[in-house]
């Protein structure tokens, strides 16, 4: 990697969304656990993430209030 910050470059071209599922709800909340895969310009995969989103309706409004990814 070259450049001034080079563990800041972008070397994925977009991310793609492989898996959602629901692990746990409440009226106010929901967990998910996610695949998401990161894709190089030639159509690659560069790597898979899976995480989980703590996702929350705060202020009458659905917001991700945390996350924790785990890559390959």
């Amino acid at each position: 990697m070259v450049g001034s910050e080079p563990g800041r470059q972008r070397t994925w071209y977009q991310t793609r969304v492989d898996k959602v599922e629901v692990a746990q709800t409440t009226a106010n909340g929901v967990n998910l656990t996610v695949t998401i895969s990161r894709i190089g310009r030639d159509g690659t995969v560069l790597s898979t993430d899976d995480g989980v989103f703590l996702v929350a309706l705060r202020d009458g409004t659905w917001k991700v209030q945390a996350r924790s990814m785990m890559g390959t």
